[in-house]
């Protein structure tokens, strides 16, 4: 068994035993994901050999000789550019060569001191930057550094999709064992950004802050490494762990953690759907649980903008809206989760820089094992932006059919009837939508320009239908 699936299944494992305490989630996780003895545990954390930036011809070209899944995002109109680095060193015993992409601001002026390290996901069997997809907006338009990492095998050496096998030229040199080396390379590649030898990936940006942050398998490794080795070294300063729900043990390690869930996760991203809810985590100084009605585990947000660089630079098209997966369900809840996890990082960063936490968000509401919903399917309680509370249509955590299906959640808009009979004139819709949007903004769950574009998105909108 893989490092990966062990990680799954001691995920599994432990929530059917109904998450007793921290101490059983560590010792569950460190059996499956621990660095062996040879990784390191000690305060000072090696700086890595940085090679860059690699230079590359324009994306879409046939060479493959340009960054992976390099974003099709416009930076240099907002003020910034996109580097790519190699660094090498040895972690866990063994030797590695890897990679990391830096989307910074290119004047210091534009630079708020917080960096954004992600943890790239490869549950698709190569890297994705899946928190990228959802928040970049808001990270541009804020003044954040973003970083990715590939700190897992699978991204470099999978043999459909892997990094080598797509560019040998580019990334044939890079080596990374098994994943037993990842929490090393992720230490390193911090160490790299705050503390820089040689070349500075930052180019002399000052960090004042490191968020570290990951999404699904992303941040399961992330929660086995704040468990495991966070306390050693404290490289980061603050952890967003997005759409999976893990046990943190924050009174040993001390380091703020906010999760931030999907009505998927809250259900059935562990596949374990009907036989929860588990015990929830409780908030405390340190840590914080935000659970989002109606959003999807992976949604449209992250479809949209994933799919023109699958497209790009794998040939795979999955369709506007995902049809190509043949799931039971019209695809992706159109709840904009990435709304919350914008005000989430900016909550992180101030509870590092002054030690205000977050809000307490709500908990999604369960009647039994299943979660409670209206007479239209929607779910009650959670996080409610005006897109779930003002509904136009249903949209779920849950989906069904083949493969990953049943996490991307779904979207079924409501008959023109059923708009009629909710929102009798255009002004009652949105009257409702910016009262639920100001509400949530108060709370501290939205952000300002994140409630303009809601209630912009509602005047629109075609509500109740017009001719």
């Amino acid at each position: 068994m893989t490092i990966r699936a062990a990680g799954i299944l001691a995920a599994h494992q432990l929530l059917r035993a109904g998450i007793a305490g921290i101490a059983t989630f560590s010792v569950a996780w460190l059996a499956a994901l621990a660095p062996p003895a040879g990784a390191q545990l000690a305060s000072v954390v090696p700086n890595p050999v940085v090679t860059g930036p690699i230079p590359g011809v324009m994306p879409g070209d046939p060479s493959h000789d340009y960054p992976f899944f390099a974003t099709d995002v416009d930076l240099a109109s907002r003020g910034y550019l996109e580097e790519e680095f190699f660094f090498e060193g040895v972690a866990a015993g063994a030797a590695y060569r890897t990679r990391m992409v830096v989307r910074r601001p290119v004047s210091p002026l534009s630079f708020n001191g917080t960096v954004i390290v992600e943890w790239y996901n490869v549950t698709n069997n190569y890297d994705s930057e899946a928190d990228w997809f959802r928040a970049h907006e808001h990270l541009l338009r804020s003044g954040y550094a973003w970083v990715g990492v590939s700190a897992q095998s699978v991204g470099v050496n999978d043999p459909s999709y892997g990094l080598k096998v797509w560019s040998p030229a580019r990334y044939g040199t890079l080596s990374i064992s098994d994943d037993r080396q990842s929490f090393d390379i992720y230490s390193q590649a911090i160490q790299a950004l705050r503390r820089p030898v040689g070349v500075d990936p930052m180019s002399g940006l000052r960090i004042e802050r490191v968020i570290a942050t990951g999404a699904s398998q992303s941040a399961i490794f992330l929660g086995a490494y704040y468990n495991s080795v966070q306390a050693a070294h404290r490289m980061v300063d603050a952890f967003a762990l997005i759409v999976w729900s893990i046990g943190v043990n924050t009174e040993a390690v001390r380091t703020p953690v906010l999760m931030i869930l999907s009505e998927t996760d809250v259900y059935e991203a562990s596949g374990l759907a009907g036989h929860f809810p588990a015990p929830r985590q409780p908030n405390t100084d340190l840590f914080r649980r935000w659970e989002v009605a109606g959003a999807s585990h992976s949604d449209f947000q992250m479809h949209r903008f994933r799919r023109p660089l699958q497209i790009r630079d794998l040939g795979i098209d999955l369709g506007p809206n995902g049809e190509a997966l043949g799931c039971t369900l019209p695809l992706f809840s159109r709840i904009p989760f990435h709304y919350v996890m914008s005000a989430g990082y900016d909550a992180l960063a101030r509870w590092v820089m002054d030690g205000t936490p977050p809000p307490i968000g709500p908990d999604i509401a369960f009647s039994g094992t299943e979660i409670a919903r209206d007479e239209h399917g929607n779910s009650l309680g959670g996080i409610r932006l005006s897109q779930h509370e003002v509904a136009t249509a249903t949209n779920t955590g849950q989906n069904a059919g083949p493969g990953l299906c049943p996490i991307r959640g779904s979207h079924v808009p409501f008959d023109d009837a059923t708009l009629q009979a909710l929102y009798p004139t255009h002004g009652d819709y949105i009257d409702r939508v910016t009262a639920v949007t100001d509400q949530t903004v108060q709370a501290g769950f939205v952000l300002p320009p994140d409630a303009d574009e809601t209630i912009a998105d509602a005047k629109r909108a075609k509500v109740p239908p017009r001719p």
